[in-house]
């Protein structure tokens, strides 16, 4: 008699540190595509500079690789405990509800109506999650499924299919002025127009935007294989505050760069506060999106990095028509370096990083890998950007 295989299980607690999340990812591999998968997705997230969002990178690659996969919304085994919104504004929680083929709580098997949060975001919201009493008041988002813009940024033309530009930067400014507790300090250095239209907001708007961009243009998948797959991208924004001590124990331990950032950051005499920046897709990832275009064909046979370095660096691109294509990374790099920050893009099996606090750092990205990498879906850059001192 033949018995029925066990579910593979896929753990992904809110302690998990980034070290431990890049092993899930190595995990997620070696994954039988057609077997049946639970993942077992927190709540919660701890607040640690990056880990939450590195679940979040594993949770969505496991879906992408996975074609029978149940998300179980781990510790909201009562339904009074388990509140579908709320779920979805965790990184993790939000990539579960794009794209998982079912969400079940905890010690049940009854969907969820995860189809009704994701038409609250796109419809009521308009892609923009700003401080609803589900959020939490130091977090907001832009959100995007399958094809379509958020309508938060298409402007009075309500175009779907592009960003405007006006409505991008009033958003961008509604944002920082929530969340930068350094935006509407007392007169002391610099008035607030003078903040508005410094430099490094225009820096830091455009560094966004030319990502974001990037994201809708090459992240996107409708099918694969006959098989209609879902899509997700967003940027989330999010206030890090505390004492010294507290957010130098929140850089974590496992990556050293980010460590020294951090360090570095915070003996400036500017606030103890930094706003970090996550700019996600779940498609190809920069290098496998080229690879499969028309012009990305002749390169297969090259050195995967060094195709890779080219995207990044050089006008190298799959829009031939465009002569302002293949330039939008780089002018992203210049816009970090200009505002002292640190930058890291996760694609494919590469992670390159780099930062720009207290020194004059080359603007190529560094390879950070300690051990070997994991194939994440998608491409996932992070921003992190420290006040100006007074």
């Amino acid at each position: 008699m033949s018995t029925v295989p066990s579910p593979a299980i896929f753990k992904f607690p809110k302690t998990a540190s980034l070290g431990d999340v890049e092993g899930k990812i190595r995990d997620i591999a070696s994954l039988n595509a057609n077997g049946e998968v639970r993942a077992f997705v927190a709540s919660t997230y701890g607040r640690d500079v990056l880990t939450d969002i590195w679940s979040a990178l594993a949770v969505g690659t496991l879906l992408r690789k996975s074609h029978h996969c149940t998300a179980v919304a781990w510790g909201s085994n009562r339904a009074e405990l388990f509140a579908p919104r709320r779920f979805a504004l965790t990184p993790a929680g939000l990539v579960t509800t794009a794209l998982a083929d079912m969400v079940v709580r905890e010690g049940t098997t009854l969907p969820e109506d995860m189809k009704a949060v994701r038409e609250w975001i796109r419809g009521p919201l308009r892609g923009y999650l700003g401080n609803e009493s589900e959020s939490r008041g130091a977090d907001r988002w832009i959100v995007e499924f399958d094809d379509a813009r958020a309508l938060s940024l298409s402007g009075i033309s309500n175009n779907d299919d592009r960003i405007d530009r006006r409505a991008f930067n009033q958003l961008i400014s509604q944002v920082r002025k929530e969340l930068e507790i350094w935006w509407t300090r007392e007169q002391k250095a610099q008035s607030l127009a003078a903040v508005e239209h410094s430099a490094a907001k225009a820096s830091l708007t455009d560094f966004i935007k030319e990502l974001f961009e990037n994201a809708y243009q090459h992240g996107r998948r409708a099918s694969e294989r006959g098989r209609y797959v879902p899509n997700l991208r967003f940027m989330r924004f999010r206030k890090i505050t505390g004492s010294r001590i507290d957010l130098t124990r929140r850089a974590g331990v496992d990556i050293a760069i980010v460590k020294e950032f951090v360090a570095t950051s915070l003996a400036k005499k500017g606030e103890p506060a930094f706003l970090e920046i996550s700019i996600s897709d779940f498609g190809y990832g920069i290098l496998d999106k080229f690879l499969s275009t028309p012009a990305g064909k002749k390169h297969q046979a090259r050195p995967r990095a060094d195709v890779f370095e080219e995207l990044l660096y050089k006008n190298l691109t799959s829009n031939s028509l465009d002569p302002a294509a293949g330039h939008g990374i780089f002018n992203a790099l210049h816009a970090a370096r200009k505002l002292g920050a640190f930058v890291s893009v996760r694609t494919n099996e590469f992670w390159r990083a780099q930062h720009f606090a207290g020194k004059k750092a080359d603007i190529q990205l560094r390879d950070i890998a300690t051990q070997r990498l994991g194939n994440v879906a998608g491409t996932h850059w992070q921003f992190i950007w420290a006040p100006p001192p007074l």
